[in-house]
């Protein structure tokens, strides 16, 4: 089955590795700008070519709105170090990233649609894809329920609430 979304742990791992990617490349440019070791050179951009190939294997069957969400974010992070020292510095930077601001009209819409709306949504095909709610969640990472949905039906539908035929579930089962 076709996973076409990733949780937070695995965006995490392909915006790391287009960062790393990227990194790799300005290393791979200053080096060469420097005329460096060229076999270093050679082996930096095949790696940072090996390691985007990979990235992009990851998200080759996501969701539309779930690879705009990586392609939104993977800009903003790049690659750096940390001195154990700095664990003050180190600790603030996690519990910024624990931290996420949402507009109040989007929160309100949120609790209203998770409390009722979405328990009783039938929404199937393209209006999957248009649905404010579901493009809420998305923008703020809110987890689905199933990263394996099949295409036409929002993976923030619980499975319970889905038609047996929806779930390729048989009779026989």
């Amino acid at each position: 089955m076709i996973k076409r979304y990733l949780n937070k742990g695995e965006r995490e791992d392909v915006i790391i590795m287009f960062s790393f990617t990227k990194w790799l490349r300005k290393k791979a440019d200053r080096l060469q700008e420097l005329k460096r070791n060229k076999e270093l050179i050679r082996f930096m951009r095949t790696a940072a070519t090996l390691l985007e190939k990979v990235a992009n294997l990851m998200i080759q069957n996501l969701d539309i709105e779930a690879k705009n969400q990586i392609d939104k974010e993977s800009p903003r992070y790049e690659i750096n170090c940390f001195d154990p020292g700095t664990s003050g510095l180190r600790a603030r930077l996690i519990e910024e990233e624990k931290k996420k601001e949402i507009l109040t009209e989007d929160f309100y819409d949120i609790c209203d649609h998770a409390l009722v709306i979405c328990q009783e949504c039938t929404n199937r095909g393209q209006s999957v894809q248009n649905c404010n709610m579901r493009k809420i969640f998305i923008r703020y990472e809110i987890e689905v329920f199933n990263h394996y949905t099949p295409e036409g039906i929002c993976p923030y539908l619980q499975e319970r609430y889905l038609k047996k035929e929806e779930v390729g579930y048989s009779e026989q089962s």
